[in-house]
C-alpha cells in the first residue's frame, strides 16, 4: 500500500515537472507579449505548489473522515492527475490574470510548509514536504482574484462607456472636420471666383478701351479719307478752272494781238492828225481817256514837269477839246475828279508799253495755272 502511494506520487511529480516546463515556455511567451507583467519561473512554481497544496489538504481531510489511502490512490490512478487537479497554470493564459502574481507575492509572506496539518503517514518526509502547503495564501489569493475580477469587470464597463463616448466624440470631431473642409473649399471657391471676376472686369475694361481707341482710329481714318477726297476734288476743280482760265488767257492774248495789230496800223495816222510829236506826254485815267502834250522846245520829262501843258479831253477817236493850259495832276469833268497818270511816251510808245504789260500778265497767269 505504501509502495502504491509512492508510485502515484512519483507519477504526479513527473507530470508536475512536465507542466513546469510547459509553464516556463508559457511564462517566456507571456513576458515577451507583456513585459510590464513579467514573472519568473520560481514564482510560477510557487503558484503551482500553492494550487497543489489546496488539493492535498482536501485529500487529507477526506482521509480523516475514514477514506483509505489506497482507494484515494486508485482514484488518482483511474482518473489521472490532470482530471483531479484544477491546474492553475491554465489561468495564466489570459493577460488579466497576471496581476494575481503580485497579490500572491504580498499575501505569501509565511513559510510554504506546515508543521503537521495535511501530512500523509504513508509518505516520507520529502514527499510530505511537497504536499503539505499553507492554505491561507491561496484563500486570500482567491478572494483577491474575485475582487480583481469585479474591478476588471467594472473597469471593462467603464471602458465600454468611455469607448462609446470616445466614438461619439470621434463622430462629432469627424463632422467638424468635414464642416471645416467644406468651409475651406467654400472660401477657396469664393476667393477664386473673386479673382476670376477681377480678371474678367480688367479684361472687359481693356476691351472697351481698345474698342474706343479703334472707333477713334476709324473716325480719324474716315476724316483723313474725306479730307483726301476733298483735296483731290479741289485739285481737280482747280485744275479744270486753271485750264479754263489758261484757254481764256490764250484767247485774250490772241484777240489782243489781233487788236494791237489793227491799232498799230492806225496810230501813226492818229498822231499826224493830232499834231503830236514823238516824245510828247499823255495822261490816262481809270474812268476817262485823257492825254496832254507840251511844245517840243520844252525838252523831255521829268525835268520839265513844271512847264505848261496843253491838256485835251478825247471825247471820241477823232474829236477832242482843250480843257486847260495849266499844269495839273487832277482835273474835273462831268463825272467828277479824275486822277491823271503821266507817261513819258508818245501814243505809239504808250500803246506798246500797255501791250507789253498785258502780255507779261497773261504769261504769269498761264505759268501759275500750270
Amino acid at each position: 500500500m505504501q509502495g502504491s502511494g509512492r508510485r502515484s506520487a512519483g507519477r504526479w511529480l513527473e507530470q508536475l515537472n512536465q507542466r513546469r516546463n510547459e509553464d516556463e515556455v508559457m511564462v517566456a511567451e507571456t513576458n515577451q507579449s507583456s513585459p510590464e507583467k513579467m514573472v519568473t519561473t520560481t514564482e510560477m512554481t510557487r503558484l503551482i505548489e500553492l494550487a497543489g497544496r489546496d488539493e492535498q489538504r482536501s485529500r487529507s481531510r477526506s482521509r480523516k473522515e475514514g477514506e483509505e489511502m489506497d482507494g484515494k490512490t486508485n482514484l488518482i490512478d483511474e482518473t489521472g492527475i490532470d482530471e483531479e487537479l484544477d491546474y492553475p497554470g491554465a489561468a495564466l493564459n489570459s493577460p488579466e490574470k497576471m496581476d494575481d502574481l503580485e497579490k500572491i507575492r504580498k499575501d505569501d509572506d509565511g513559510p510554504l510548509w506546515s508543521a503537521g496539518e495535511g501530512r500523509s503517514p504513508d509518505c516520507n518526509p520529502t514527499e510530505r514536504g511537497e504536499f503539505e502547503l499553507l492554505d491561507g495564501g491561496l484563500v486570500n489569493s482567491a478572494k483577491s482574484i474575485d475582487k480583481d475580477v469585479k474591478v476588471l469587470k467594472a473597469k471593462l464597463s467603464d471602458d465600454g462607456v468611455l469607448d462609446m463616448s470616445l466614438k461619439a466624440k470621434l463622430v462629432e470631431r469627424q463632422g467638424k472636420v468635414d464642416q471645416l473642409e467644406e468651409s475651406r473649399k467654400a472660401l477657396e471657391k469664393e476667393r477664386f471666383d473673386k479673382e476670376l471676376n477681377n480678371v474678367k472686369f480688367e479684361v472687359e475694361s481693356k476691351r472697351r478701351g481698345l474698342e474706343a481707341r479703334q472707333r477713334k482710329v476709324e473716325d480719324v481714318v474716315v476724316e483723313a479719307n474725306n479730307t483726301t477726297l476733298k483735296i483731290n476734288s479741289v485739285k481737280n476743280s482747280r485744275a479744270a478752272t486753271q485750264q479754263e482760265l489758261g484757254h481764256k488767257c490764250e484767247e485774250i492774248v490772241n484777240e489782243f494781238h489781233q487788236y494791237s495789230g489793227s491799232i498799230g496800223v492806225m496810230l501813226p495816222r492818229i498822231e499826224a492828225e493830232l499834231g503830236v510829236n514823238p516824245g510828247s506826254f499823255f495822261a490816262f485815267s481809270g474812268k476817262s481817256f485823257f492825254f496832254f502834250c507840251k511844245t517840243p522846245s520844252l525838252g523831255h520829262f521829268p525835268a520839265e514837269i513844271p512847264a505848261k501843258f496843253v491838256v485835251f479831253r478825247q471825247n471820241s477817236l477823232h474829236e477832242h477839246e482843250r480843257v486847260s493850259s495849266e499844269p495839273a495832276v487832277q482835273m474835273e469833268n462831268n463825272q467828277g475828279p479824275v486822277q491823271i497818270k503821266v507817261y513819258q511816251s508818245s501814243l505809239t510808245c504808250a500803246w506798246e508799253t500797255l501791250t507789253a504789260l498785258l502780255t507779261s500778265a497773261l504769261v504769269s497767269a498761264q505759268v501759275s495755272s500750270h
